[in-house]
This record gives structure tokens, sequence and C-alpha cells, in this order.
């Protein structure tokens, strides 16, 4: 058989595996608790491997106040100092099983998402991790008040939430994903609705887990007060969705992530091999008071969801969001359609009632980026270049072609083509 036909039969069965999975939220976790070989001084991070010496802007904020938060340090020079010296180890999410929302910074005791397949036959019981992301609380941040209410977190607010989800039998994730889209989320930037949908599932199982009436509002609070909790769980589902769609001759995208340094993509058919290029910036709509050239280049674990279907892939369905990312309906409408010519298939559960229903488009086919010259689109947060800025706006940037070009060289190269 040609190589031709076999990447198009790896693709359709990639694509298989990608939209079968489902995933169920099933636990909330200290971090260290279910990726074991965490180390006692290592923290992930969003994005293909980095260095500390090359971390800038938001995602060194953020790993600083991991350090502090896990009380490794006791002030900023001292977390400094330990990351100066390699007292810390890094890792990215990726490697670890899990993404990260915004700064994608984890540490051992940090509460995640804990994420189960329920639906691909040979992955039952694979899980995923996402950090649990309550309003309000910047990741960068490391001031008394901020640490303070992140430990609250860890240790009363995410063990009762934790124990609502496991007494209701968890969540499906999936579903609300695919109710959600009719409902105006992309479920990146705006989760409004999955996140209702979250937290009325939930309610039953809050009220009986064990927190006072001010607990108990401060959790739900947290919960339903921004834009990233149920955004993490959609994620997480996604990294579930994509780590089980690994085929030998699949040319889709199972991975894309950025750092601020560099961005970087995986294939089905490469194993964990990145292949990267400078991370772009964005444009989009910025915060009064900020300019282009307070912006940071691109970071973040969040662009998986557009290789699942979602973000910018489903724009189309998220009207409300061109008020947030400075674009207009037609504009939702034609990066949607123009995904579809990049991608491999329209996912069975997750459409889109702009386009008539039909599936969002799903399966980023590296060969097609190429071929047609047309490349993904993500949407995304701008940072600040400096750490200590909560984020400055957000807005579309798309995934740079020498990481397609790169990823299809070794593709061929691997199976003696030139």
């Amino acid at each position: 058989m040609r190589l031709a036909e076999r990447i198009d039969l790896a693709n359709a069965e990639a694509a298989r595996r990608l939209t079968a999975s489902r995933a169920r939220w099933v636990d909330v976790r200290p971090l260290r608790d279910v990726v074991l070989d965490l180390g006692a001084y290592e923290l992930t991070h969003g994005g293909p491997p980095l260095l500390w010496r090359e971390m800038g802007g938001a995602q060194r904020g953020a790993v600083l106040a991991a350090v502090l938060y896990e009380g490794w340090a006791r002030t900023p020079a001292e977390a400094r100092g330990m990351l100066d010296r390699a007292e810390v180890s890094l890792r990215p999410n990726h490697h670890a099983g899990g993404v990260g929302t915004g700064a994608g910074v984890g540490s051992p005791t940090m509460p995640v998402c804990v994420l189960e397949e329920r639906g691909v036959a040979d992955r039952q019981g694979t899980l995923s991790w996402a950090p649990l992301a309550p309003a309000g609380i910047d990741a960068g941040a490391h001031d008394a008040a901020t640490l303070a209410r992140r430990r609250r977190w860890r240790e009363a607010l995410a063990p009762a939430l934790g124990r609502a989800v496991a007494a209701r039998g968890g969540l499906d994730v999936d579903a609300v994903v695919a109710r959600a889209l009719h409902m105006g989320d992309d479920l990146v930037h705006r989760t409004d609705a999955s996140t209702a949908l979250a937290v009325a599932a939930l309610a039953p199982a809050l009220t009986a887990a064990g927190l006072d009436g001010d607990a108990l509002r401060e959790l739900v609070d947290g919960l339903t007060e921004g834009e990233g909790f149920f955004g993490a769980l959609a994620l997480a589902a996604a990294k579930l969705a994509c780590d089980g769609a690994q085929v030998e001759d699949s040319t889709v995208v199972t991975a894309m992530s950025r750092n601020g340094v560099r961005c970087g993509v995986r294939l089905a058919g490469t194993g964990e091999r990145w292949f990267t290029a400078p991370a772009p910036t964005v444009k989009g709509r910025l915060r009064d008071g900020y300019d282009d050239a307070d912006a940071g280049r691109d970071h973040g674990d969040s662009a998986l969801a557009e290789a699942a279907g979602l973000g910018a892939f489903a724009l189309a369905g998220a009207p409300a969001l061109h008020a947030l990312l400075g674009t207009r309906t037609a504009d939702g409408l034609r990066v949607t359609r123009d995904m579809a010519e990049v991608t491999v298939a329209r996912h069975p559960r997750y459409t889109l009632p702009a386009l008539e229903f039909a599936g969002a488009p799903v399966g980023i086919d590296a060969r097609r980026v190429l071929d047609t010259g047309i490349l993904p689109v993500i949407g995304a947060t701008i940072e600040h270049r400096e750490a200590g800025h909560r984020p400055i706006g957000a807005g579309l940037t798309r995934f740079p072609r020498e990481c397609f070009t790169a990823a299809i060289e070794h593709f061929a190269d691997a199976r003696g083509v030139r």
C-alpha cells in the first residue's frame, strides 16, 4: 500500500479515536497524588520544554508564585535563588499527563481536576488532569492575600468539591461540552453556559459536602465568577481525546502548545517529539491603558482545545466572544469554515447551530496545513510581557507554518521519503 493511502487510513482512525473519547470528571486531588513520579521540588508548566532562565513575563511570575505557595521559599528573592541554582525542576504539563490553564504552572499540593476516559475501549480508566481554576486567583500573583486564598482552596474548598464530585458519581464533561456549544460557549474564552450546567449538576452534592453556609458560598462564587473553571475541564478532556489518537502513519496533530518563547506541535505518527518555532504575539482587543508593545509572546496549553474541535474552531457558535476578541460575526463563520479545510473530520457530538448543526472541524492534518497554506487559528489571552500583571486582552493568532513543516519533514524522513 502506498504511503499516501496508509496516511489516509491512519488519519481516519486517529479521527475516530479522537471523537470517540468521552471524558468524565471523577475527582479533585493534589497534583502529587495524580502524577506519582512528580519530584518533591518539581513544577509543571505550559508548552514545550523550557528552562527557567528562558522564561519571561507571566510564566516566570507563575513559577515564582508556585514556589512560594508550596512554602519552599519565604520571599521572591529566595524563590529566584532556588530556581537560579536549579533546585527546582521543571516539566511540561503534557509530559505529566495533563494540561494547564493560563501560565499553566502546576505544583505538588495544587488541587487538580481529574478526568477519566470512558469512551475509547482500550483506554478505559486513563486519566488526565488540569488545575482547579477558581475565579479571582491570579496564578502569577504572590502577595500574602493571594497565597492565603490559594492555600484555603487547597485545604478546605477543593477537598469539599472533590467529595461532591465523588458523591455524584462524577460528571460527564463531554455531554456538558456538547450542550454548551449550543448555548454560545467556545469552551476556552467563554465558559458561562458550561460552568452553569456543571455547577447546577453538582448543586445537590455540594450542599452535602460538609461546608458551612459562608464556605459553600465562597466555593460556588469561585466556580462561577470567572472564565477559567470549566475551561480547565474542557482542556483536560481535549488532552484525553488527543492522547488517545496516537496512530502510526497518522499526520493528525495531537498536541499544540506555547510557552512564551516557543510554540510546538506533536503528530499522532511521530510520538512525543515536539516540532517548534518562535511563539507568536497575539493581535486582539486590549484593556484600556495598554498597547501592542506591552504584550508578551503567546503561552499556555489552551491551543489543545482547537486540536479537539473547540476554541477558535467553534468560533462560529460563540457570537458573544467577538466583543472580547475584537472580531465580527463574519470572522467567526469564516474561521470555522476555513478550519474545515485543514481537518479530517467533523465532530459527531460537538455541533454548531450557526452552521446548520454541522460538527465542529476536528483532527488537524499537518499535510493539509502545508498544502492549503491555511494555518490553524487559536484563541489566546494576551499576557503582559513582564510578570506581575493580570491579562491585558484577548484575540486570535495562528500557529506558525514552521511547526508543521518540521513535523512533516521528520515524518517523511522516518519513512524513507525525501
